[in-house]
């Protein structure tokens, strides 16, 4: 009896330091960015990875992007913890000059906070961001 409340001790203190980590990494943006509707045309891709300063959420962020705005969904596992839709816009987001070592993966800065995420997530952050979005809206 005694060694199975030490394992449900266990298993409680995981899930809470778990839901501590998740929420450090994803609450600073949450607090600075609402979720907005979606924008036609957007495109998507659901269990992507991405890192949020030293914290890693891997395969569970869905993404969405529109002409505006790079939309964050949480995954279930994110939402059990009480995380909610970003959507950041284009504007509040710069490329770093550092790149990963993975050409897949491109690095941005979002209010302070450093944010790794698959390449094709960031095509419409750059210093000419008006003429991707000019050549995606004559296609």
């Amino acid at each position: 009896m005694f060694a199975l409340l030490i394992v449900i001790f266990q298993i409680s203190l995981a899930i809470a330091i778990t839901g501590f980590l998740i929420q450090s990494a994803w609450r600073p943006l949450a607090k600075q960015f609402n979720a907005m509707p979606f924008l036609k045309p957007n495109y998507g891709k659901n269990f992507q990875s991405f890192h949020f300063g030293n914290y890693s959420l891997g395969w569970s962020v869905h993404v969405v992007i529109d002409d505006d705005h790079l939309h964050l969904l949480p995954s279930l596992i994110l939402r059990f913890f009480q995380c909610r839709t970003i959507s950041v816009p284009w504007q509040a987001m710069k490329l770093t000059t550092k790149q990963p070592l993975m050409k897949r993966f491109r690095t941005v800065q979002i209010g302070g906070t450093k944010v790794l995420g698959p390449a094709w997530c960031f095509e419409l952050v750059s210093p000419s961001y008006e003429e991707s979005l000019n050549e995606r809206k004559e296609k």
